[in-house]
């Protein structure tokens, strides 16, 4: 009979002679060979376990602002880690966010990884469009604007929520 050693450090699983193995250990496997004789492979295997991530999120809280963030937990596997965001971002949380899909790869000192994405949000655009006719002797007024020629006019206010409301005014006035 023959003997061969193999010692394989891997993350979280290794998968040898099609069984998947997902703690260290030393594993054995009896082999005939092509001459009907035995032949013992010995896998001495190390897993480390890649390092998990948690998140809270907070969304932007006005249309095309930029006042989101994402705050990450990492526990497990072994410091230091490598952080890498996909917008080049190294930090474990990032802050001034606008809306779009955020991911991070983190990887630990033995090279084994996690990744997680978050996708920020936004409200929608506060947008009211107003076709009105007035008299010549009467005005329109929208916020603290008045109007009483005719035209197209656009303002923006505070809508309750603190954010812009754009009001698109047509004033067609009547003499």
């Amino acid at each position: 009979s023959s003997f061969s050693d193999t010692n394989i450090t891997s993350c979280n699983s290794y998968i040898w002679n099609g069984v998947s193995y997902t703690s260290s250990g030393i594993y054995s496997r009896l082999f005939l060979n092509s001459y009907g004789c035995d032949s013992i492979a010995n896998l001495n295997l190390t897993i480390n376990y890649s390092p998990s991530i948690t998140l809270i999120s907070n969304n932007v809280s006005c249309y095309a602002g930029n006042d989101g963030y994402i705050d990450i937990t990492i526990n497990g596997g072994v410091q230091p880690y490598n952080i890498l965001w996909n917008n080049n971002e190294t930090t474990e949380d990032i802050y001034n966010l606008s809306s779009g899909s955020y991911s991070v790869i983190v990887t630990d000192s033995n090279l084994c990884s996690s990744t997680i994405s978050e996708v920020i949000t936004q409200p929608n655009l506060i947008d009211t469009s107003l076709s009105i006719s007035i008299c010549s002797w009467d005005n329109f007024t929208v916020g603290n604007s008045s109007y009483n020629t005719t035209g197209s006019f656009q303002d923006t206010l505070t809508a309750l929520n603190g954010c812009d409301s754009i009001v698109n005014l047509n004033l067609n006035v009547f003499n």
